[in-house]
């Protein structure tokens, strides 16, 4: 029985630095202008599954050594990660290679031959080359891809002649499978298909005899297909400690532009970041930015990221800077163009609600959460009991804090009513309403309110209170 020779460690320590740096993306003994005849566009009306296999040649044969194998599934979840901009269909095949289905998204990226291209490039940053192979199923592409033939198969029937060729120990078979076929005079697969599919099942295996059939497209293929995490979290070290918030600023600009990256892979936005400002002996400084709405834009999160760091008491030296958001899935908000502000009963633009927006995240990254809010109806008739704080996005407007009464109530209310000397005579009354309420949690009150015109044609919302038969000034209409 053949062995396979065990890996070095110099080369598990090279998977691992892979791993973790920012593949060249070109294929061995192919230049990266390939000819339209080897990967023709398929046809308008082309309806079936269309895979392309990208496989790594230097990650081939790592699974015997345990901390090879770890490194180099750490970098293909890197890669699929990034391949998942051309397509949602993205599996981990085999432990060197990626599948992707693109039959969906030619159209989107101008072509087959755009979308390798483009893909392609963006492996650049890394440093192994890359063979890529298309056809109809996954194993077809992957054994192109495997055995050096970087060239497109988009129709099943083609695919006897085109994989006829290929030397089984190509496929990526065990040695000791490929020297069981020899020995039989089987030496391709083109020869691997005469034979009776009883007696290759019994004497080679079942299992072979399933990829044949999944090659061919007889069968189908069952693959896991690779989820992107929904959570970002970076990590990075300020190497000698910083009380500075413009130091602390440059590492968190840093976080921000791989939060950006992380966003647009998923084509997705996020609505609060929670950063951690490490100390050596001392517990983390913890914050979070809350976003009104859903933010992509890094420039503008540095700015917010900036006036918090302004108010922020550092207990010591930092040393550390951890970032952690949550992907959410970007969705345009109906009827952007006429909703109203929180607090307006006029509708307003897209343009102006995003200004209103920032200026409230501003505020509140600059003085607190708890210093900037919104306001909620109740259905209460005591009037300092009918609102709640809220947050902004979700604050109700004038219309529907006013709106559940018959009379007019004023928004400006005072703390504590004061109370004031005041006759019917003295000012006119012009309108009136009486308020029993609270008595279940003793708390009652019995007022009549009346509008009372005031100096210099000001409005002032006053009551009389039943019991005490004294009139106070709760609130003044702006």
């Amino acid at each position: 029985m053949l062995k396979r020779r065990p890996r070095s460690a110099g080369r598990a320590r090279r998977l691992a630095q892979a791993a973790a740096r920012p593949v060249v993306a070109a294929e061995p003994g192919h230049d990266a202008a390939i000819s339209s005849a080897v990967w023709a566009e398929p046809a308008a009306d082309f309806d079936q599954s269309l895979w392309l296999c990208l496989v790594f040649p230097e990650l081939g044969g790592a699974g015997h050594d345990g901390s090879a194998e770890s490194a180099s599934r750490a970098l293909l979840t890197r890669l699929a990660d990034e391949a998942c901009v051309w397509t949602s269909l993205v599996s981990v095949l085999e432990p060197d290679a990626l599948a992707l289905e693109v039959g969906g998204s030619l159209r989107l990226f101008g072509g087959l031959q755009a979308l390798r291209a483009g893909l392609l490039q963006t492996l650049q940053a890394h440093g192994y080359s890359v063979v890529a192979a298309c056809a109809p199923t996954a194993r077809a592409a992957y054994w192109l891809a495997k055995a050096g033939q970087a060239q497109a198969c988009l129709d099943t029937r083609q695919l006897p002649s085109q994989l006829g060729g290929l030397l089984l120990h190509e496929l990526g078979w065990p040695a000791a499978t490929v020297i069981k076929l020899r020995q039989m005079g089987v030496r391709n697969l083109a020869e691997c298909r005469r034979l009776p599919r009883a007696g290759f099942a019994r004497r080679v295996g079942v299992g072979y005899l399933q990829e044949l059939d999944q090659a061919f497209g007889r069968m189908p293929e069952l693959l896991r297909w690779h989820q992107q995490p929904h959570e970002f979290q970076r990590h990075i070290e300020l190497p000698d400690g910083t009380e500075s918030a413009q130091q602390i600023l440059l590492y968190g600009k840093h976080l921000l532009e791989s939060l950006g990256a992380f966003l647009r892979q998923r084509q997705a936005v996020a609505e609060q970041l929670h950063f951690s400002l490490e100390h050596r002996e001392l517990p983390p400084t913890q914050f979070t930015l809350a976003l009104s709405g859903p933010c992509t834009q890094t420039g503008y999160l540095a700015e917010l990221l900036s006036l918090r760091l302004d108010r922020t008491a550092l207990k010591a030296p930092v040393t550390g800077l951890i970032l952690t958001a949550v992907a959410l899935p970007q969705c345009a908000p109906a009827n952007a163009a006429t909703r109203s502000l929180p607090g307006m009963t006029e509708p307003h633009s897209a343009e102006q609600s995003s200004q209103t927006q920032r200026l409230v995240e501003r505020l509140q990254a600059r003085l607190g959460q708890a210093c900037v809010y919104g306001l909620r109806a109740v259905a209460e008739h005591r009037p300092e009991y009918a609102w709640r704080p809220a947050a902004v996005s979700a604050a109700a407007g004038t219309a529907q804090l006013t709106g559940l009464y018959r009379q007019p109530r004023p928004l400006w209310l005072l703390r504590q009513p004061r109370l004031m000397a005041l006759t019917p005579a003295a000012a006119p009354i012009e309108h009136i309403e009486r308020v029993e309420a609270g008595w279940w949690d003793s708390r009652d009150v019995s007022r009549d309110y009346r509008i009372v015109r005031g100096p210099y044609g000001s409005a002032w919302w006053v009551y009389r209170d039943r019991r005490e038969a004294r009139w106070y000034l709760h609130g003044v209409f702006g």
